[in-house]
């Protein structure tokens, strides 16, 4: 992997319809070139039968159908809304850790000189 490389990770909301995915998808395209990695997570049970170009890829985890405004049920999984809201929230990346360059110059300029 490039040292100058960029990873992205996009979220494609999997509620009906191809909406969603297929916008995610059109973005994730227009970004992709040399140096930039595209990670898709989705709850879209179609998102495989999209060709995904190279340095894009997905991945699919328990898709959810909106019920009513307030009410979210599994779309393919036959289990208790809970034990799907949790798989999802164990199978997302883990987020990445934020740095703020202002700060850390800030600490190494009070520490003392050697």
């Amino acid at each position: 992997m490039e040292s100058n490389s960029y990873n992205i990770l996009m979220y494609s909301h999997d509620t009906y319809g191809l909406g969603h995915i297929r916008r995610t998808m059109a973005i994730a395209r227009n970004l992709v070139r040399p140096g930039v990695n595209i990670l898709i997570v989705t709850g879209s049970p179609i998102a495989g039968r999209y060709t995904m170009p190279a340095g894009v890829d997905f991945v699919r985890m328990p898709g959810m159908i909106k019920k009513t405004n307030t009410v979210y049920v599994p779309h393919s999984i036959k289990v208790d809304p809970k034990i799907a809201i949790s798989i999802r929230k164990t199978s997302s990346p883990p987020q990445p850790k934020r740095s703020n360059p202002i700060s850390s110059r800030r600490q190494s300029a009070d520490r003392p000189q050697k």
